[in-house]
């Protein structure tokens, strides 16, 4: 039972089947053993109770949506079961299915059932060995268990650790405290649980060994929750400590004398301070800041509220369990994807339906409820209130979706919980025997999604588009739909390959990924680009306005392509969205084309028509009016807008330079200094400046912080020195500038650095260093080229071909204001 407490959690949590299988079989193999091997002397604890019949239910429940039944009967429960698969054979010219199951997801409630089978099984052995009087032992197991995570993560934060045990990068989740548990809510929900049962067990520990050792876990686990950085977690740690301390408080006596008169309160009051105010030692300002952010509160319940509408809509059979996001997107078609609502109870309601989510809950929050009536012990009301933490915990987060954390809850639940017995007699220990058996045998089920659920294999569908693939493409789009009929990623990988393939069934196929996800942009562009094949520019542009409409901003890649293409202004400014989102469009658009050509000057200018406030175009026209040298018009434009961005006072900084103001081009770039983060183009705006200016105090401050930007590395300190100098050569301060190009060069050898060096030692009469360089260089050419030619000319040799255009791109600046970005 220990094993099969510790080692799921360290699988990744079970977030991968591979994890699920191992756990499954850890889950089994202790229901098994337990229901062989453990005694139960009462007749009355060998029953089976509510609680237990309603868990073994709710499994059978997950199993039946998986089972093919009548499309007429599945039509009656889960219409948009019946349309996906009837749908998906229509894409692939094959029959429909006469049986179909009821799950939107079926690949997702084959992994699900495989995760319920081995909640069941862990919750059914804790129940046997509360049975036999063994529940310090289970409870000992979860303690341990969330010890041996805490150990973990601590482990990993010592060890600077960025892999999970050096193996695992997180990728779709992460915490500032590493552990296996790679999201820092489901962290601190486990840690939050976790921690009243290990002060439990050191207050009913005999030994000071064991007292000291349990107390030390248990704040261990605080620590652990409080150094996530999860709000949730640190809330429910907080109720979790407080029911414990108040359920303790209250037993002691109704009279106020034994209450004051004990010193186990105040020891546990001063313990909880005592975590908290290490944990404020340690790391206290990261903590003020995390708990003082709002921002991302809102979308914690958001999925919630949003999800009301998917259980309105399949109230009595739900939609699958594990087929929340497919339902989800068939209901809003939103471009935010909830594969989780983050709230239990709407998770359940969602899944299973309306009667046996409530049912489930009324039980569940029932038989704790009854667990605080019995004067157990102090591990036994540590249980309780961890499972109060928990429950918390799980209204704005979805941690119990994991196998590995579910199965150490499930532990928990059996060992405290006090359900009813119920009339029909169900043996414990047969039942328990029975549910480990299929748990041995849902990890063949948990082994077959390998590569087969929705991220995996839409990552891998992906990899194939990028490769080319077809074929392989091809096949993972099949696999997708057969496993996931209702998941519009492998709808749009099938309408991907039909537009790329030119086949008469691309339009069904993106019909069918609009109709899953109708509030999705991917499938209008992909519309977009088929409609252009077929010629049919008008109802393309229609589709990519659709998609901008949808999701401002996804158009550009596909707006980019066609404007390089044709370089006419019109394809974009017919695109565009009305209203201020259409200026954002064409200020996008502009962005695909040269800053000078006529295309992107036409898109300008409708966007400014548009949003006259609009900074994107403002600024490009400016630019356009530095390059004809008319930086006094540049800066009227400029001034005429309300609020300068940074690259517009940037542009306005360098005109004034143009224009030769010194002054008003160093209060113009001063705000841009002075901001948290300095952008590298305002620093060598404000070096042009300084240089002209002569301010050569502010000029080493600024190539000081430039050089500082660079970190050191090789490229960028090149490229810095090689800027500092061109700045430098433009003042005919030759010195400087050939130490600067010398720098340069021994940061990063570069061909334009030995020119830059070359031609100013020319300039400053030493034909030597000159010669030696053009010397270098000509023989990095083979012998032959301008470099030769100038090494001659160098060396007394007169070349006719020899003179300035030996010089190539080591041309000298101009002016200063070259030398800005």
């Amino acid at each position: 039972m220990m094993v099969a407490l510790i080692i799921p959690p360290q699988l990744l949590g079970g977030v991968f089947p591979w994890a699920v299988a191992i756990i499954c079989i850890l889950a089994g193999s202790a229901g098994v053993l337990a229901s062989r091997h453990i005694e139960i002397s009462s007749a009355r604890r060998r029953s089976a109770t509510l609680l237990d019949s309603m868990m073994v239910f709710v499994l059978a429940w997950t199993g039946l949506q998986l089972i093919p039944m009548p499309s007429a009967l599945v039509g009656l429960l889960v219409p948009e079961s019946v349309d996906a698969w009837r749908a998906n054979a229509a894409l692939f010219g094959t029959p429909s299915r006469a049986f179909i199951p009821m799950s939107l997801d079926p690949g997702s409630t084959r992994l699900e059932l495989a995760k319920g089978a081995s909640i069941v099984a862990t919750f059914l052995a804790a129940r046997v060995f509360t049975a036999s009087h063994q529940r310090r032992r289970v409870l000992g197991g979860v303690a341990l268990s969330g010890i041996a995570m805490a150990s973990v993560a601590f482990a990993h934060k010592l060890a600077g650790a960025t892999e999970v045990f050096g193996v695992y990068t997180p990728v779709y989740a992460s915490s500032r405290l590493l552990a296996p548990l790679m999201n820092e809510n489901h962290l601190g929900g486990m840690m939050a649980m976790a921690s009243p049962i290990g002060i439990g067990l050191a207050m009913d520990a005999k030994t000071t060994k064991e007292r000291v050792g349990w107390t030390a876990g248990g704040g261990l686990c605080a620590l652990a929750c409080i150094f996530s950085f999860s709000r949730g977690g640190m809330l429910a740690l907080a109720i979790g400590m407080s029911v414990f301390i108040a359920v303790y408080a209250a037993r002691l006596s109704r009279h106020q004398r034994s209450i004051l008169r004990s010193r186990t309160v105040p020891i546990l009051a001063i313990g909880a301070l005592s975590i908290t105010l290490f944990a404020i030692g340690l790391q206290g300002s990261d903590l003020g800041r995390e708990l003082s952010h709002r921002h991302n509160i809102g979308p914690k319940f958001a999925g919630a509220v949003a999800a009301l509408p998917v259980i309105a809509s399949h109230p009595i059979a739900g939609v699958g369990r594990g087929a929340f996001s497919a339902a989800f997107v068939d209901e809003h078609g939103t471009d935010k994807r909830f594969f989780y609502p983050e709230n239990l109870p709407v998770q359940w309601a969602s899944e299973w339906g309306l009667p046996i989510a409530l049912t489930l809950l009324m039980i569940v929050v029932w038989s704790v409820a009854r667990g605080f009536r019995l004067r157990r012990s102090h591990a036994h009301l540590g249980g309780l209130a961890g499972l109060v933490a928990i429950g918390v915990h799980q209204l704005a987060d979805f941690s119990l979706e994991l196998a590995g954390v579910a199965v150490v809850a499930a532990a928990t639940l059996g060992a405290v919980a006090d359900s009813v017995s119920i009339r029909r007699t169900l043996s414990l220990p047969k039942l328990c025997a029975a549910v480990s058996i299929v748990s041995l045998g849902a990890a063949g089920l948990a082994l077959s999604l390998i590569g087969g659920d929705v991220f995996t294999l839409e990552v891998q569908s992906r990899a194939a588009l990028d490769q080319g693939d077809v074929a392989k493409a091809r096949e993972l789009a099949a696999r997708g739909l057969s496993l996931h009929p209702s998941e519009p990623i492998f709808a749009l990988t099938g309408a991907e390959l039909a537009v790329r393939e030119r086949d008469a069934s691309a339009g069904r196929w993106i019909n069918r990924a609009q109709e899953l996800a109708p509030l999705w942009s991917a499938p209008h562009l992909l519309a977009a680009r088929w409609l252009f094949s077929l010629g049919e520019l008008d109802q393309a542009l229609v589709e990519i306005r659709e998609a901008e409409a949808l999701r401002p901003g996804s158009a550009r890649t596909t707006i980019c392509s066609l404007l390089r293409a044709d370089q006419n202004p019109a394809t974009a400014l017919r695109a565009a969205p009305d209203g201020p989102e259409g200026a954002k469009f064409l200020d996008r658009a502009a962005l695909c084309l040269p800053l000078r050509s006529p295309a992107s000057q036409r898109i300008d200018e409708a966007a400014r028509k548009l949003d006259p406030n609009l900074p994107g175009p403002r600024s490009r026209q400016a630019e356009r009016l530095l390059a004809e040298q008319r930086p006094l018009e540049a800066v009227d434009l400029l001034q005429s807008s309300k609020d300068l961005d940074p690259k517009g006072r940037r542009i306005l900084a360098e005109a004034y330079l143009q224009a030769n103001d010194f002054e008003r081009a160093a209060q113009a770039v001063a705000p841009l200094l002075s901001a948290r983060e300095v952008r590298s183009g305002a620093l060598r705006t404000a070096a042009s400046i300084y240089m002209r200016s002569g301010d050569e105090a502010e000029l080493q401050r600024v190539l000081s912080r430039l050089r500082g930007q660079t970190g050191g590395k090789a490229k960028p300190l090149a490229d810095v020195e090689l800027f500092v100098g061109k700045l430098y050569e433009s003042q005919r301060r030759y010195a400087l500038a050939l130490r600067a190009y010398e720098d340069s060069n021994q940061a990063q050898e570069s061909r334009e650095a030995l020119l830059a060096v070359a031609r100013v030692a020319d300039s400053m009469g030493n034909r030597e260093r000159a010669l030696l360089t053009y010397r270098r260089l000509c023989r990095s050419d083979g012998g032959k080229g301008p470099a030769c030619a100038s090494a001659q000319r160098a060396a007394g040799t007169r070349n006719p071909a020899s003179g300035p255009a030996a010089l190539d791109a080591g041309k000298p600046m101009g002016n200063a204001d070259e030398a800005g970005p």
